[in-house]
């Protein structure tokens, strides 16, 4: 079955058996266009970037900013980071992060 468009171009109604319509490149990269992170790189950016300024605190959304990614998977982090140790948590509200040095 194929379905016509505003333009006059005929596309098929659905994607051809065996594939799925949300799998082609777009897939590795996040909504603001950068590639997917593999598993530990984020974790592996933050404590980068809070060993590089050991004397401050930030915020999720602070490293979010610098970083370029979703504050609320910095969060996620940090908390994370936060139960083994490897970080400090300074303030409970607004949340606030150090490196444990």
């Amino acid at each position: 079955m194929l379905i016509t468009d505003s333009g006059g171009q005929q596309a098929p109604a659905r994607p051809p058996t065996g594939q799925s319509a949300g799998t082609h490149a777009s897939a590795s990269r996040n909504r603001n266009g950068q590639r997917r992170l593999a598993y530990g790189q984020l974790t592996a950016l933050v404590l980068k970037h809070m060993h590089t300024r050991p004397h401050l605190d930030f915020s999720p959304y602070e490293l979010a900013k610098a970083l370029g990614r979703s504050h609320g998977t910095i969060r996620r982090t940090l908390l994370r980071l936060a139960e083994t140790g490897t970080v400090t948590r300074t303030r409970q509200r607004p949340a606030r992060f150090r490196i444990t040095t």
